[in-house]
């Protein structure tokens, strides 16, 4: 055989040879790309609506205790939110299970879910705005707990046959790597036997790229961040691409999937802050509202003197303080929720300046604080109640962070089609860097913090939401040590006329 039949029959094996290595290369890569698909667009989102049904009966649950426990409207939401969040999961869920035993297994989750709801959680809840103590006697009986405790098994047996079937996927994709990679270097092997003359540029053109596009395929199983170098062949860059679509793909899932879990932790911390700080803020007063004002009902101090005044007093000031908590979280969510009634009307301004600044006056006398008025006369379209509550936390802000010897100064005047009323004071102030977050609720100052000033944090933001309801905006300057001034823009009875 001469050199040029040997160089002819060397390059047609070599030529079938690499063929062969791509046509097997690119059918691996695309069983093991549909293998790895089906995880990704089947067996995950499937894993995950399960784990959001569990997530979600359990935040039902809570919310459910919760309103046993204080009554209060405001936990139904959360228990709403939870059967919400369960019956879009489980319709999910639903829609991403094959037919056979993982469907039967989430039916029969499902139904155990639906008995708890409709045979002792909503009942329940119901019963508890009808009659509490009936609701807390039912509650304590064993047989909720008993029917949450069957969805919880049958949620874990699901859950159980869900990981076998992801375990399953991977240890299937695993075999598929293992089998390509046999397959490759057999026939890699059997190429070099019979390409021993042109051994170095196979070697260099697919032996290597294929080496480490399997080197790449092995890493990927531990570190995401792996790319392979596509270079050789065609067939050997393509492959080298969809690996790194592959990759790339993967990266972003498990990106998306981190956030998903970041943001579950934001919201989950944002919701035990909320609650501790609403138990905090109710629990001591109300404890202490029952007690004394329950030993004056009961005449166990018998004819009020002094340190019954003083009982009293202390029950005053703390019914006080919930009552204006309570009011501050009712008023919050009714806005959010677009539920807050509005009596809008004409309402003069100047007058109702003075009527807030006359109320507030008892604050100033013997603390050497001077309390100016200035209000020119002004007519704006709106809620009266609402708008004296905001003249309300704004001039009361102003004297109580506002130590003796200052002044607080209330002035109004007309503008361009709009009513400029400010508040300002020569108080403690508040940091530039924390201006932006005057009006997130339960937010305050360090400038108050530091100084142990009382407060919910709820007031400026209930301000700021009511005077966007009425077409204006609020704006605040203040230096720490120096002072604040609190502007609110209205627009007036002309410009609504006009518009």
């Amino acid at each position: 055989m001469s050199i040029a039949d040997r160089l002819r029959l060397g390059s047609s094996v070599g030529l079938c040879v690499a063929l062969a290595v791509g046509l097997a290369g690119l059918a691996a890569l695309t069983l093991l790309t549909r293998q790895v698909s089906a995880l990704i667009n089947q067996e995950q989102p499937l894993a995950e609506a399960h784990v959001r049904m569990l997530q979600g009966m359990t935040d039902a649950e809570t919310a459910e205790q919760g309103y046993l426990i204080t009554g209060e409207d405001v936990s139904l939401a959360p228990f709403e939110a939870g059967l919400a969040t369960f019956r879009d999961a489980a319709g999910t869920a639903l829609d991403e299970a094959p037919d056979g035993r993982v469907r039967r297994l989430l039916e029969t989750e499902i139904v155990a879910a639906e008995r708890w709801i409709d045979e002792f959680a909503i009942p329940i809840v119901q019963l508890r705005a009808e009659d509490p103590d009936a609701a807390i006697r039912r509650a304590r009986d064993a047989d909720g707990r008993t029917r949450f405790e069957v969805f919880r098994g049958a949620h874990a047996v699901t859950a159980l046959e869900l990981d076998e079937r992801l375990a399953r996927a991977e240890r299937l994709a695993t075999r598929t790597g293992t089998v390509t990679r046999i397959v490759l270097a057999l026939l890699i092997l059997g190429g070099g036997a019979l390409l021993v003359a042109v051994a170095r540029r196979t070697h260099a053109a697919t032996v290597g790229p294929l080496a480490e596009l399997a080197a790449t395929l092995d890493q990927l199983r531990d570190d995401r961040d792996v790319r392979a170098d596509v270079q050789g062949p065609a067939e050997i860059r393509a492959v080298a691409t969809a690996v790194n679509r592959l990759a790339e793909e993967n990266q972003r899932f498990a990106d998306e999937r981190t956030q998903i879990v970041a943001r579950l932790e934001e919201l989950d911390q944002q919701k035990s802050d909320f609650v501790s700080t609403v138990s905090h803020e109710l629990r001591t007063p109300l404890t202490s509202i029952i007690g004394y004002l329950e030993m004056l009902e009961d005449g166990d101090a018998g004819p009020l003197n002094d340190e019954q005044l003083d009982l009293l007093a202390v029950g005053q000031r703390n019914a006080g303080r919930l009552l204006a908590l309570i009011e501050d979280l009712l008023t919050l969510s009714r806005i959010e929720s677009g539920k807050l009634r509005r009596d809008v009307a004409p309402v003069d301004l100047a007058a109702l300046v003075g009527d807030v600044t006359a109320e507030l006056r008892p604050r100033v006398a013997g603390r050497d604080l001077a309390l100016t008025v200035d209000a020119a006369p002004a007519v704006v379209h709106g809620d009266r109640g609402h708008l004296e509550r905001v003249l309300f936390n704004l001039v009361g802000n102003a004297l109580k962070f506002t130590p003796a010897g200052g002044e607080v100064t209330v002035s109004s005047r007309r503008g361009d089609g709009e009513v400029v009323l400010a508040v300002r004071d020569s108080g403690i102030g508040i940091p530039e860097d924390e201006i932006d977050r005057l009006f997130d609720r339960f937010f305050r100052a360090s400038t108050a913090t530091d100084r142990a000033i009382p407060g919910t944090g709820l007031g400026l933001a209930i301000t700021g939401l009511l005077v966007e309801q009425h077409g204006g905006r609020i704006d605040v300057d203040s230096v720490a040590g120096v002072g604040t001034t609190v502007t609110v823009r209205l627009p007036t009875v002309d410009q609504e006329v006009a518009a």
